[in-house]
């Protein structure tokens, strides 16, 4: 998630709006907040992100 600027929000905050506003199997377990995005020439870079997640997983 890459908040707007000024904005403050928790990870158990989105997590509890998600949970009044979608199915229970698609609520996510982990949120984590960006400030940049591994980007292409016009798209997110899926498969960067990811890697960058799961080494994040690794560390702890």
């Amino acid at each position: 998630i890459e908040l707007e600027e000024g904005s403050e929000v928790s990870e158990e905050e989105i997590i509890e709006y998600c949970k009044g506003q979608i199915a229970s199997f698609k609520i996510p377990r982990h949120v984590r907040f960006l400030t940049e995005w591994p980007m292409g020439a016009t798209k997110i870079l899926k498969y960067e992100l990811r890697d960058k997640i799961a080494r994040e997983f690794k560390k702890n």
